[in-house]
């Protein structure tokens, strides 16, 4: 099986998602063919596959049929509704979807619609949580029997020790810098903690549309380490925490869980599904609630750190990228015919 792999406008968690995907399907015995499809002459930042260059996402299902591919495995972002060829979708978030549901593109046209008539199209939609399922029925009219389950994994890496690059305390947040990660709420929380606690705030993800001009004083920030660093700084954080107010997957959880940090984050999106009760949950959008659980976790004793840090070990237990190759292969089996 020869799958087209559009990875054209695809960032944040989307890129992890598909960059950590891309390694695992290259490792399965049997495996697909992978071809990427990228941008013009920029150079692939997914490892060393066969890739084709084209102008722009619209192209990708006429370059995956050129190619001799068997199907395109896509974002919705980009695409050209009615390709006529075998299209399977990852949909890793639907924010800026719900947010754009009234609002009207050039010409009159709606991204929304644009979005349903290419999730139609679909042979396969793959999610990475039964709440993401929910929301593909919900916001694209995905039908059941279309989607696929395919959580996330988490690296082993993440479990073994390593040290940190960041002199401590510190509390460290993990991601791109967008509305729905509601920053404002988190950077009041620790302004209001400055004079009380010697803590810095680390802040660690590309950055994004919502990315302030100047982030204020005791506050690092850093766009992109590697897994090992990234580890080291999980393990070492008093709190890995997050006022976001919607997540699809939970997967930032899981990883600073598996490497035995505490972590602060609100009960929405996929996150109670995939971490149960291993995190400390917060109101994302109340400052007072963040500011509270930072002074706790910074104050907490020894005994109650290593009991949350065994809670969180054993709960990211069992998510391996390999599992989720697996289920990217039944998508692409069901698109594929």
């Amino acid at each position: 099986m020869k799958v087209a792999i559009n990875t054209i406008g695809v960032r944040g968690g989307e890129a992890h998602f598909l960059r950590k995907s891309l390694e695992a399907l290259a490792a399965l015995q049997p495996g697909p063919e992978l071809l990427l499809l990228v941008e013009g002459e920029r150079p692939s930042t997914y490892g060393k596959f066969e890739t084709i260059a084209i102008a722009g996402a619209a192209q990708a299902p006429t370059a995956a049929k050129n190619a001799g591919a068997d199907l395109l495995f896509s974002a919705i972002e980009g695409l050209a509704p009615d390709s006529g060829f075998p299209l399977a979708l990852f949909v890793m978030q639907l924010y800026d979807f719900r947010k754009l549901s009234h609002s009207k593109a050039l010409f009159g046209g709606s991204p929304l619609r644009a979005a349903k008539n290419i999730a139609t199209q679909a042979r396969a939609v793959v999610v990475p949580s039964e709440f993401m399922r929910r929301e593909v029925l919900e916001v694209l009219g995905v039908t059941l029997e279309k989607t696929v389950l395919a959580p996330l994994g988490v690296d082993e890496a993440f479990a073994q020790p390593h040290a940190s690059i960041v002199e401590k305390p510190y509390f460290l947040y993990v991601g791109r810098i967008s509305e729905r990660k509601n920053m404002p709420v988190l950077l009041e929380a620790f302004r209001r903690l400055q004079d009380e606690l010697p803590h810095s705030l680390l802040i660690v993800g590309e950055p994004g549309d919502d990315e302030p001009a100047s982030w204020g004083p005791r506050i690092v920030r850093i766009d992109r380490v590697g897994t090992a660093q990234l580890a080291g700084l999980y393990q070492h954080a008093d709190v890995v925490l997050s006022a976001s107010t919607y997540e699809g997957s939970g997967v930032l959880a899981l990883e600073a869980l598996k490497a035995g940090a505490r972590v602060a984050v609100g009960r929405i999106g996929g996150i109670p599904e995939v971490a149960g009760d291993a995190p400390m949950y917060i109101v994302p959008d109340n400052v007072d609630s963040v500011t509270g659980m930072m002074r706790r976790c910074a104050t907490e004793n020894i005994g109650d750190r290593e009991r949350r840090a065994k809670l969180g070990r054993q709960m990211s237990t069992g998510w391996a990228w390999e599992k989720t190759a697996r289920q990217l292969m039944t998508a692409f089996r069901k698109t594929a015919g």
